[in-house]
């Protein structure tokens, strides 16, 4: 079920690795990573010029400095230092980078620089993912710094400081007041119906993502996959179906099946239809409603008005029948589903009243079911 994938998704940088995301927010870049501990020894691994066609390396090592030794008499200890904070800093603009290239649309940079002892823009803390920014961002922060009122927001900050509140005692004659009444319930909550849930979790997870691209593709433009392949989508489709949890040795297979399932609904001037933008076109749109007394929630894989002014309402369907009996096939996904869109017209005849076309599509065969409204 689409709506209850995940939109946000909150992770470490080194957990992002290899994943791909619309927008990715990276906040606090400012901040100053966590102080090394104090190493008893320090060593670097120095490579040595090959011998007899072997590469050799050296071991530079050099032990804490003792108490009484200044810092120029530990040179050595100083050198490999260095070395290691260069390292540093190279591994954080690898972070830096791994992070920023994990967006396919947008990235938000969040960090903030504090105000010096003389009252300018300060430079980002040391060792900070803002401080390997700071040559490209320096000049926007000090745009944004005198565009600020200071003396405002200082102002504003010492109004949100915080008071020792004063303690409130209660009257001698003060009662515990009586229990509120227990709420009643307007109507029962629908018991959870398996009844759409056919099928293994894997092939619910292919559904899943083939409604997911199909709004996405809704959203973004149907125009522009006419006639074009879809396999370059399928690093996304298996983004998609590894967050899901579909097993590697799953997932090329259901790859395929996903991207095959979407190719044909651009290939078919019905499945461009409607994911053309009508009137009011909307995808995974979620209402709830009462209906016979009972709180119902849905979702419509699709919806719009057409010219005629009339309602659709389309239900994406992702299974498949291989051999003959299609038409029986589609007899049996009607007769399954035709409740469904049925209580779906009945949420929307709340909301508007106007001619409806309740419709079941079937990319994998590119087949139209319509029912009726009754």
């Amino acid at each position: 079920n689409p709506e209850e994938a995940p939109r946000v998704e909150v992770m470490t940088i080194h957990k992002s690795k290899g994943l791909q995301f619309d927008t990715v927010i990276l906040p606090g870049l400012g901040r100053m990573p966590r102080s090394s501990d104090r190493k008893l020894l320090h060593w670097l691994e120095v490579p040595q010029q090959e011998l007899e066609g072997e590469a050799t390396m050296q071991l530079l090592l050099s032990p804490v400095r003792a108490a009484e030794q200044s810092v120029k008499e530990d040179a050595l200890g100083q050198y490999v230092q260095k070395i290691e904070q260069q390292r540093e800093k190279n591994e954080l603009s690898r972070l830096l980078y791994v992070a920023i290239t994990r967006a396919e649309r947008k990235v938000h940079l969040l960090g903030a620089a504090k105000i010096d002892s003389k009252g300018a823009l300060g430079r980002p803390a040391a060792r900070s993912l803002l401080e390997q920014l700071w040559p490209q961002l320096e000049e926007q922060y000090q745009q944004q710094f005198e565009q600020t009122d200071l003396d405002m927001l200082q102002q504003q900050q010492e109004g949100e400081a915080w008071v020792q509140p004063q303690p409130q005692r209660l009257s001698a004659v003060w009662q515990l007041p009586s229990a509120p009444q227990p709420i009643q319930p307007l109507s029962p909550l629908p018991e959870q119906q398996s009844v759409y849930q056919w099928g293994s979790s894997r092939a619910i997870h292919i559904g899943t993502v083939v409604h997911a691209l199909l709004q996405w593709i809704a959203e973004s433009g149907v125009e522009q996959w006419v006639g074009q392949s879809l396999q370059p989508l399928a690093m996304r489709v298996d983004q998609q179906l590894r967050q899901l949890g579909v097993v590697r040795e799953e997932r090329p297979g259901a790859v395929l099946r996903v991207v095959e399932a979407l190719q044909k609904v651009v290939d078919d001037p019905q499945g461009c239809y409607f994911l053309t933008q009508h009137e009011e076109a909307r995808s995974e749109w979620s209402l709830t409603a009462q209906l016979d007394g009972v709180l119902t929630h849905i979702t419509i894989d699709r919806s719009f008005i057409d010219a005629q002014g009339v309602r659709w309402i389309i239900d994406w369907k992702s299974s498949s029948h291989s051999g003959g009996g299609l038409e029986q096939f589609l007899d049996e996904e009607e007769v399954r589903y035709g409740p469904q869109l049925r209580k779906y017209a009945a949420v929307l005849k709340k909301l508007e009243q106007r001619p409806q076309k309740l419709v079941l599509y079937f990319p994998m065969h590119q087949q139209v079911r319509e029912v009726s409204v009754l």
